[in-house]
């Protein structure tokens, strides 16, 4: 790499022309070393992380394949974290500077050439006045540096230096953030389990489905029911899981669950993904008592519409109860039942009711009169035949549970408290600076102030103003 700097030439400078510097080699090293400090090297690499989760995005959407555990995804991010701690470096030793080791010593010129300057000059003894400087500047809480040669005193005061430190925390956060994330990628635990009301997992299927075994969780998680809220327009608020934990088969954690409040037990946390509907069962009671349950098994049905559910398998049911040999026929299943309105009033299983028909002559009389028709039944809801009591007793229902462990999330959390501390560092501390030369003129001390402040210099225009009210 070859340094592209010219300077003109002195013999042809009527030509006009420009020669080389002696040229620089670079190794190999300084080279790699300027390229991750380089800025557009940042940008290049930031929006190249930009349009890396864009298209991840969409073909998650579109597909349901991720890119962000891929090796491609954690190496882009991996650059992005040399970048920042090559940035970080190279200023390093400035900040270290500013923050602990300033130093006092500027001439008069060097301190009038500051953003905010003035000039005063005053009878007494060089000592005396720097004396007066000082106090002056801690009344104002500045923490104050001295330096003398020569006769005369070189003053640098400052408050508010950890906000130099901003960007380097928020810097340092980023790349936590980054460690975290690529350590959860390649050790962190993905994947889903469906739980049957009143049932319990004991695994659940690894995201990337490679293996269709279960992963063991080494406990067991419990459904004791699911629920879904709805507001007065009968809009869902709400999709809450009952979960309880079995530990050596031992029930120990309870919790309701929803989308944004997790179950955590043994470094595994369980949200709230996917419900529905698996089966129902009626209740059939003989005039003498005697009661009959006779289940029925759901099939769901993902469409553009919404999910639809039916009743799966044969949908005739016969038994034999009180001395007659009944036949059931359960169809037309509707998640979200309202009387008079076909179809249902969502796709959401909010209130299910089937369509129910009872025939006691079947197979051996097949007629449509030998049929009773019931109509339509939610849960609880009864209906009378030839003394009989037809009931759909319960709607079975299931819970779909994301299952993750991330053993960097402490990480993660950490960068994100470093970045909203090195924030709050950047915006709301303001670091100001003051520096002041004193020299001995005859029996006049000449006394040259000057300050700084980021972002604004204006705000120094009142300190200054005091410490110059003090020498007055």
């Amino acid at each position: 790499m070859i340094n592209g700097n010219y300077q003109e030439d002195p013999h042809q400078a009527g030509a006009g022309a420009a020669q080389p510097v002696e040229e620089k080699e670079i190794g190999a090293l300084e080279a790699l070393w300027a390229f991750f400090s380089s800025m557009k090297t940042a940008i290049v690499l930031l929006l190249l992380l930009a349009a890396t989760s864009i298209a991840g995005t969409i073909i998650e959407d579109r597909t349901g394949k991720t890119i962000y555990g891929s090796t491609g995804f954690s190496m882009l991010v991996l650059l992005i974290g040399i970048n920042l701690a090559v940035c970080s470096i190279n200023r390093f030793g400035l900040v270290w500077r500013t923050g602990f080791r300033p130093s006092a010593a500027a001439s008069p010129a060097l301190v009038s050439m500051m953003s905010r300057s003035q000039k005063v000059t005053c009878a007494g003894a060089v000592d005396s006045v720097a004396d007066k400087v000082i106090r002056s500047l801690r009344s104002m809480h500045y923490r104050v540096d001295t330096e003398a040669s020569d006769g005369a005193v070189s003053i640098y005061a400052d408050k508010g230096r950890a906000s130099v430190w901003g960007p380097h925390v928020t810097h340092l956060s980023l790349l936590i953030i980054f460690i975290g994330a690529i350590f959860g990628n390649y050790f962190g635990k993905e994947g889903f389990t469906n739980i049957v009301e009143g049932q319990r997992a004991a695994g659940y299927y690894p995201r990337d489905m490679k293996s269709k075994v279960k992963t063991p969780m080494g406990f067991e998680v419990g459904l004791n029911s699911f629920t879904i809220t709805y507001d007065k327009n009968h809009s869902p608020v709400g999709y809450k899981s009952d979960l309880q934990v079995y530990d050596g088969g031992k029930a120990t954690t309870r919790r309701t669950i929803d989308v944004n409040h997790p179950l955590t037990y043994n470094g595994l946390s369980f949200y709230q993904s996917d419900y529905g509907l698996v089966g129902l069962v009626m209740k059939v009671t003989a005039p003498d008592g005697q009661v009959q349950e006779i289940g029925y098994d759901i099939s769901t049905d993902d469409t553009n519409q919404g999910r639809k559910y039916s009743v799966a398998g044969q949908p005739f049911k016969q038994f034999p109860l009180a001395g007659k040999n009944l036949t059931l026929f359960v169809h037309n299943l509707v998640p979200d039942y309202v009387e008079g309105m076909e179809g249902g009033r969502s796709t959401l299983p909010l209130n299910p009711a089937v369509n129910v028909m009872i025939n006691d002559r079947f197979p051996q009389y097949k007629g449509m009169d030998a049929w009773g028709k019931l109509g339509w039944l939610t849960v609880s809801k009864s209906a009378e035949y030839k003394g009989y009591t037809v009931t759909l007793d319960r709607v079975v229902k299931y819970t779909g549970l994301q299952v993750s462990s991330n053993p960097a999330l402490p990480v993660v959390y950490l960068g994100f408290v470093l970045a909203v501390l090195g924030v709050l560092l950047c915006f709301y501390v303001t670091h100001k600076s003051i520096r002041v030369s004193i020299t001995g003129s005859g029996e006049a001390v000449n006394v040259v102030v000057g300050g700084t402040s980021k972002p604004d210099p204006a705000v120094m225009d009142k300190d200054l103003k005091r410490l110059s009210d003090s020498l007055a």
